[in-house]
């Protein structure tokens, strides 16, 4: 391995160790469930408890993370408080459904067969036992 490249065996391994509560998802979580599909690189969804931010801060600064793309004397903290990020309202899926129906463009409305069937996902997962 070229030294510096990332690893991302290293940095599971770390948020492991660190008791971080993530999950992996994108390309490396569908190859891990038998996707032919190649990827080149590791996106995880960690929990945004307070506690759990401030593991995964550590365990980012043990891996020596840093801003991609940002000049390396671009001031940066990486703590809990930074990596908490801000909280927004979202319309539903169903306001948004109807905004792009309205709207009715052709990319709208394709957009609203996705969010249709992203709907109807959650419903069942919610209809599923133990849910």
């Amino acid at each position: 391995m070229t030294p510096g490249a990332f690893d991302p065996l290293r940095a599971l391994r770390t948020l492991s160790r660190h008791d971080v509560r993530y999950v992996v998802i994108g390309g490396l979580g569908a190859r891990l469930h038998g996707s032919p599909s190649v990827t080149n690189d590791t996106d995880v969804c960690c929990q945004r408890a307070p506690a759990n931010l401030e593991r995964l801060a550590a365990a980012l600064r043990q891996l020596h993370a840093g801003l991609r793309g940002a000049d390396g004397d671009a001031p940066f903290q990486l703590d809990a408080k930074t990596l908490d990020g801000l909280t927004v309202a979202v319309a539903s899926i169903e306001d948004l459904i109807s905004m792009k129906r309205a709207a009715g463009r052709p990319k709208d409305l394709i957009e609203v067969e996705v969010l249709g069937a992203l709907r109807d996902e959650v419903a069942q997962r919610a209809r599923e036992p133990g849910a």
